[in-house]
């Protein structure tokens, strides 16, 4: 339609809007002009091409990384939960172990005070020096949420690559038209174009 108009005004500004003929070397500039905007638009059109099967193919692969990325995290938390039962089964055991050897040391502790008083008091003494040593489950629950951590950074960069390629692709793309309807509308501007020129070349 604006290139109708255009050429509406060439010929008006060329001819002086008099029904005369036009010279023979008058419409060059027109069809220089015409030639140009056909090439421009044909540029336009493979860019538009182009474009759209770049983000068809980024997006599946932002896709695929984001499935396989779930999957890794997916993977690391049922690696925690195991190394959290671990961990729970182990603290178990130790208290039930050392339930037990309340039992033992409170029979221990009665024939001791019988004996002496002195032995009980060293005892004690003795064990409150020690230092109790990070157990080896609690290890490796901290090693696996670390582990987790880095993980769900992973997806989350993944997914923030997928929303950049949103707005590129699908949001900010031809305001709302579709890439169908874009190359629809760059066709007919070239083909209008062509029209327009083919006239100019033999206007019989």
């Amino acid at each position: 339609m604006a290139v109708a108009l255009l050429l509406w005004l060439a010929l008006l500004t060329i001819a002086g809007g008099v029904d005369e003929p036009v010279p023979e070397g008058a419409l060059d500039k027109v069809k220089n002009i015409i030639k140009r905007q056909i090439v421009v638009q044909k540029l336009k059109l493979t860019k538009d091409t182009k474009e759209n099967d770049f983000c068809k193919r980024e997006r599946a692969e932002i896709k695929d990384k984001l499935n396989r990325q779930g999957k890794v995290v997916k993977a690391k938390m049922d690696e925690l939960a195991k190394a959290k039962a671990a961990d729970k089964k182990f603290l178990e055991d130790e208290l039930a172990a050392a339930k037990k050897q309340q039992a033992e040391s409170a029979h221990d502790l009665a024939m001791a005070k019988a004996e002496s008083g002195a032995v009980l008091m060293h005892l004690r003494s003795g064990r409150a020096a020690s230092e109790p040593k990070e157990r080896k489950t609690l290890e490796e629950v901290k090693f696996v949420k670390y582990e987790l951590k880095k993980q769900v950074e992973a997806l989350e960069n993944l997914q923030e690559q997928k929303e950049i390629l949103h707005d590129r692709c699908v949001a900010k793309v031809g305001a709302g038209m579709t890439a169908k309807e874009r190359r629809a509308a760059r066709e007919e501007e070239i083909q209008n174009l062509n029209k327009a020129y083919g006239i100019l070349e033999d206007p019989y």
